[in-house]
Order: structure tokens, then C-alpha cells, then sequence
């Protein structure tokens, strides 16, 4: 059986179809010569940025003192500084940018018209990343190299300022400043309830000043037990003395220590010696005995006045002691009333000085935080340690769109390739018999011969 030739039979359709194919092939080049003579001319800008670090988004509400360290730059922040760039933000603010330089002319006041040239250059506005890089390549098409330029350099500044802003928001600054102004008023206020309550000693001198009284009690606790001792035998040795005062008869009062009574004692013991051996000698009515008696009767007068001065001495010794041990209990009584006012004061210091160290703690850590937010709040900042600009924004004079050596050969393989599949789908719905073997591959019967179509002109 014989197989059908498709080489032949492609050959066959082309040659039947090729006033279709040539002509479809010549209009196409034809529309692509008209593009590449009067198609409006499109330039394009380029530039890159490069990120240097991700950022480090740490918990504002938490007060742990964390050190910011750059970290590893992922996809998904590369990702997402190409939505930045091609946001409707920063392509409006480049807008206003470029409009202001007086280098676009477009009227800012009317919305829709500032919409419609928004999302026209989102469109035309293009970002890849490089592979295995931290780069982002942008670029951006219109109708004049210049402007486009200008648009491009004027997005890499917004970008970079709404950058800034989305993960340095000048709010942060704010809120930082807010809350260490309440916590420095709040120390004040502390550090003066202090001063009212203690002076402004903290709990530890406050304790150290009740362990100096309790010394001084132990001291006076000491003191008035050597007085009380003094006491008890100071009143004893004066009631002893009153006591032998009050007996009939000589008394030498040996108990005494003092040299002067010693000396009268012996004055009165020598006469009375003398006086008993006169006794025993004469009789009581000798002029001897009786001298002797008044004598000793005078001195032992003198002496028993001395020794009444000497006891109301004692006595006022006594009383001494007494007004001594008096002031040492109230003295005692003063530092016990004082060590319970202290401690009252140190609870008090104590809570302050809680309160104060975990506020200071506090303070410390906003006024870290409220500096590292000023520092990341500036742009120039920004530029240093997270992006920048790796090639700023510049376009070439010649146009990428159209270019002869491109739309030429694309039109005239798309004219080729519609004017082939025009002339087999032509041939496809064409049902006439137009070859000899058609009649044998459709109706099955054998040709003999055929006459060629014969042209009368």
C-alpha cells in the first residue's frame, strides 16, 4: 500500500496557496517597516540598589536591652524591597519629585490624571533580582530618555525614604521620646518622695544607722546594769549606815571608807580605850573619867555629824545614780522610739529603692532605644548600613523600542507563520478536486488522464 507523502503535500498546498503566503509574509513586513518608521519612540532608564543587611525588627513592647546586629538578607526581604520600589507611594512621591524640578508636566491638583500617570509608570517600571546577589536591578520605560531618568533617580529617592519609613517609622522616635519623659518624671517624683521620707539616705544607710543604735543600746543596756549595781549597794551601804546611826552607845562606823572619818574614828576609839582603863582605875565620878567622858562625848558628836554628812553625801550619790539611771532609760526609751521610726523608714526606702532601680532600669533602656531610634530615623543612616544605591539612573539616547534588526525579522516570521497557516486552512475548507489523485483518494476510482486548466488570456 502506498503512503501518503506529506513532504509533497506540503510542497503542493504552498505552491496552490502562494499568493496568499507571499502576500500575507509582505503585509506583515510592511506593518513591521510602518512600526519601526512612525511607532512612538521608548527609552529606557536603569539603575540598581544593593542591600547591605536585613533589618532586625526586635519587640518595642518588651523592655529587654537587645544588641541590634545585622542579620543574613533572606528572599523574602529582597521581594519585598521590590514591592517598595514599585508601590503606589513611592511612584507617586517620585511624581511630585520630578513635577516640582519642572521636568514633567503634569498637573498634581487633578487626581484621576495623577492616577492614570501613576499606574503608567508602574507598568513600564521593571525590578529583577540577580541571581545569587543581593542586588536589585530596576528599569524603567518612556518616551524620553531624560525623563526617564529623572523618574527613575526620583523612585530610588522615595524608595529610599519609604523605606526609612516602613521600618523606621519617625512615630518611633516619637513614642521612645514619650515614654522617657514619663519615666524621668517619674524618678523626679520618686527621688523627692525619697528626700521627704528619709532625707534621701537609701534603705542601706537607714539599716546601718538602726545596727550603730542597737550598738548604743547594747552600750546603755551595760551602763545601767553597772547603775542599777551601784544603786542597789550605794542604797544599802546608806541604810546600813542610818542603821548603825540610830544604835545607843558608841559607834565607830569601821565601814566607812574615808580617811578623815578613819581619823576621827580612831580619835574616839583611842579615848574610849582610855576612858575603859580610866574606869577600871577611878571611879565614875573621878574629875579624870568625867573629862575624859565629856570629851569623848564631844568628839564622838563631831564624828557622828560627819558621818551624817557623810551618809547625806552617800545619799546624794545615790540619787545621782538614780537621776542616771533614769536618763539611760529614757535615752534607751529614745532609740527604741527612733530604731521603729528608722525601720518604718526602711520599708518605706526599701519599696522607693525597688520602685527607683527598676525605673532607672526602665529609663536606661528607652534612652538606648531612644537613641538608636534617632540614628535610624535618619535617611543617611538607612544608606549606610542597610541599601543603597549601586548604579544610580541613567538611560541610553537610542531607543529600545522599535528596533529595525528586531521588529523586521519578527514580522516577517510571524507573516510567514500566519501566511502558512492562512493557506492550509484555505486548502483545508477548499473540497474541490484540484489534483488527478484526489479523485482516486476520495472517490476510489482509477484516472486515465487530465487536462490542465486552460487559461484564456
Amino acid at each position: 500500500m502506498k503512503t501518503q507523502d506529506y513532504i509533497k503535500e506540503f510542497a503542493t498546498i504552498f505552491f496552490i496557496q502562494r499568493n496568499i503566503i507571499v502576500g500575507v509574509v509582505l503585509a506583515a513586513v510592511l506593518i513591521g517597516i510602518l512600526v519601526v518608521l512612525f511607532a512612538p519612540r521608548s527609552y529606557q532608564a536603569k539603575g540598581a540598589v544593593i542591600l547591605k543587611g536585613s533589618q532586625l525588627l526586635q519587640s518595642q513592647e518588651t523592655l529587654t536591652d537587645v544588641r541590634a546586629e545585622v542579620g543574613p538578607i533572606s528572599e523574602a526581604d529582597l521581594f519585598s524591597d521590590m514591592e517598595i520600589i514599585q508601590s503606589q507611594d513611592v511612584v507617586m512621591g517620585a511624581i511630585f519629585r520630578v513635577q516640582a524640578s519642572g521636568h514633567l508636566d503634569v498637573d498634581v491638583t487633578d487626581s484621576e490624571e495623577l492616577n492614570k500617570l501613576a499606574v503608567k509608570i508602574q507598568k513600564s517600571l521593571n525590578t529583577t533580582l540577580v541571581p545569587r546577589s543581593t542586588i536589585i536591578r530596576v528599569a524603567l520605560n518612556w518616551n524620553s530618555p531624560e525623563v526617564a531618568t529623572y523618574l527613575l533617580s526620583a523612585i530610588f529617592e522615595e524608595y529610599l525614604q519609604r523605606r526609612q519609613s516602613v521600618f523606621n517609622p519617625e512615630e518611633e522616635v516619637a513614642f521612645f521620646e514619650t515614654q522617657l519623659n514619663a519615666f524621668h518624671n517619674t524618678l523626679d517624683d520618686l527621688e523627692n518622695e525619697m528626700v521627704s521620707i528619709s532625707g534621701g539616705t537609701n534603705a542601706q544607710s537607714l539599716r546601718n544607722l538602726i545596727k550603730r543604735n542597737i550598738e548604743l543600746l547594747a552600750d546603755l543596756e551595760r551602763d545601767l546594769t553597772g547603775l542599777e549595781a551601784d544603786r542597789i549597794a550605794k542604797s544599802h551601804y546608806v541604810d546600813y549606815l542610818e542603821a548603825n546611826l540610830d544604835k545607843k552607845g558608841f559607834n565607830l562606823f569601821t565601814s566607812i571608807d574615808s580617811l578623815e572619818l578613819g581619823d576621827f574614828s580612831k580619835k574616839v576609839q583611842d579615848l574610849l580605850i582610855a576612858k575603859e582603863a580610866k574606869s577600871r582605875v577611878y571611879t565614875d565620878v573621878n574629875p579624870e573619867v568625867i573629862k575624859d567622858k565629856k570629851l569623848l562625848e564631844r568628839l564622838y558628836t563631831v564624828y557622828k555629824e560627819e558621818v551624817i554628812s557623810h551618809i547625806d553625801k552617800e545619799r546624794s550619790e545615790l540619787r545621782g545614780v538614780e537621776g542616771q539611771i533614769n536618763m539611760a532609760k529614757q535615752q534607751m526609751m529614745k532609740v527604741e522610739e527612733k530604731n521603729a521610726e528608722l525601720y518604718q523608714m526602711v520599708l518605706a526606702a526599701e519599696r522607693l529603692d525597688r520602685e527607683h532601680d527598676v525605673i532607672e532600669d526602665s529609663y536606661k533602656t528607652f534612652a538606648t532605644r531612644y537613641r538608636e531610634a534617632k540614628i535610624r530615623s535618619e535617611t543617611q543612616s538607612d544608606r549606610l548600613f542597610s541599601v543603597a544605591i549601586l548604579e544610580r539612573a541613567y538611560a541610553s539616547t537610542q531607543s529600545i523600542f522599535p528596533k529595525a534588526s528586531k521588529v523586521l525579522p519578527i514580522s516577517l516570521i510571524l507573516g510567514l507563520l500566519l501566511g502558512v497557516t492562512i493557506g492550509f486552512l484555505r486548502e483545508f475548507f477548499d473540497h474541490r478536486f484540484k489534483r488527478p489523485e484526489d479523485i482516486s483518494n476520495y472517490i476510489g476510482l482509477p484516472y486515465l488522464f487530465s487536462v490542465p486548466e486552460k487559461n484564456n488570456h
